[in-house]
């Protein structure tokens, strides 16, 4: 799978045809422009031509085109021919204004991916664009690493969990960072986390307080941190942690919150990257 481009998305917006009321337009540009993207403005009044020759010139990806007065049903359609007969088959063309239900069949046949009535938010617009030319990849994980549990107390719940329930104690830690006192269990390939606060302000103390123990969340092996943030912030999650910190069992990890991930917090970790060594140069005496 190719990796997804990182650069701006470049737009062209224009109106084409004798229609000069360009407010939703430009509202329109400054809400593409908040999210990152880059727009060229065509301005009001323009032939199919200097359309195409623009979307060419400036190498947009996108070709937003908005009409009020008629023009949509002749000259859009001459953009996408133009287009397409200049070799540029591949930018994407949108459109919008008080264009009759009727005609969006035909548009869309003329090549415009997406026809925006007046009832279109701007929200709608830009997720379109996004999605569309930068389609989320979604985060590679490894596998399930472990599910934790926070708990009152570490002893009583090993004995629950070894005693009754026959699970393998593996190592115990404490992980200052969290503020946490952990011992991992295993059996049959499955790994779960106990979490006990290790002193005041602990995260996990006041899940304790809040909810009583019991879930506190879900880990999963990725291969790399640092690329699994990027690849969850770019699917739209909101993580907690924007670089790794230090995790238990010598790895590093990063949060996604809750509020991203209906309600579960969710941990990304993989073993601590090696530290590249300095390279050295003998010189002679």
């Amino acid at each position: 799978m190719p990796a997804a481009s990182t650069k701006p998305i470049r737009v062209f917006l224009g109106k084409v045809g004798l229609d000069g009321h360009d407010r939703g337009l430009l509202t329109v540009a400054r809400a593409l422009q908040e999210t990152g993207m880059e727009v060229v403005y065509g301005g009001v009044r323009k032939t199919a031509e200097q359309v195409a020759r623009a979307a060419i010139q400036e190498d947009v990806e996108a070709v937003g085109l908005s009409s009020l007065s008629g023009a949509h049903s002749t000259h859009f359609a001459k953009v996408a021919r133009l287009l397409s007969k200049l070799g540029r088959r591949e930018i994407l063309l949108f459109c919008g204004g008080i264009i009759p239900p009727g005609d969006h069949a035909a548009l869309c046949r003329a090549g415009f991916a997406r026809v925006f009535t007046p009832g279109a938010t701007l929200a709608d617009i830009t997720q379109f664009i996004q999605e569309t030319l930068r389609p989320a990849r979604p985060v590679k994980l490894a596998g399930l690493d472990h599910i934790a549990i926070a708990t009152h107390d570490l002893e009583k719940s090993l004995a629950l969990f070894c005693g009754a329930l026959g699970m393998r104690e593996t190592g115990r830690e404490t992980v200052p960072s969290q503020k946490v006192r952990t011992t991992f269990l295993e059996f049959k390939g499955t790994h779960l986390e106990l979490l006990e606060a290790d002193r005041e302000g602990s995260p996990v103390e006041n899940f304790l307080k809040t909810r009583g123990g019991g879930v506190h969340h879900v880990a999963f092996a990725v291969k790399n941190v640092p690329e699994a943030i990027s690849q969850a912030r770019a699917a739209g999650l909101t993580m907690i942690d924007v670089a790794p910190r230090p995790g238990a069992r010598g790895k590093e990890v990063a949060f996604a919150h809750p509020t991203a991930t209906h309600g579960t917090l969710m941990e990304f970790t993989a073993p601590k990257r090696q530290k590249q060594k300095q390279l050295t140069t003998n010189k002679r005496k």
